[in-house]
């Protein structure tokens, strides 16, 4: 929860920070892209998309566990940071097939993944997301 002095701007203002809109539809598009349907003012799209037009624009990405289109990706750069099951293989999500849990066991790991996903953050931030 915000404190009045926060939530009333100032600070926000001057740090740059936009708050979500307080009334409006919400729109999850992380199956791909689309106009937003009318009433909304909020829209959360894949981070490799781009915000969209005239709606407050969240930035979607998963620090805690891989993509199913970036798993090749992890596998190969970043193995260590796979969770691995008592059979030494990487844990697999069951409701979402293809994708992998990440582990966050330590701080170290925590830290490699965070330096994985920092220029995701950055992108999103560039793009308006």
């Amino acid at each position: 929860m915000l404190s009045g002095d926060y939530a009333s701007g100032s600070a926000a203002q001057a740090a740059g920070i936009v708050f979500l809109p307080p009334n409006g539809g919400y729109d999850s598009q992380l199956g791909g892209d689309y106009p937003p349907p009318a009433g909304v003012k909020t829209v959360s799209r894949d981070r490799q998309s781009p915000a969209a037009p005239g709606v407050y624009s969240i930035c979607y990405f998963n620090g805690f566990q891989t993509q199913a289109e970036e798993t090749a990706m992890w596998k190969e750069k970043h193995p260590d940071l796979l969770l691995r099951g008592q059979d030494g293989k990487p844990v697999e999500d069951g409701n979402w097939p293809g994708e992998f849990l990440l582990d966050t066991s330590t701080a170290a790991k925590r830290q490699a993944i965070f330096s994985v996903i920092a220029p995701w953050i950055r992108k999103c931030a560039d793009d308006g997301l």
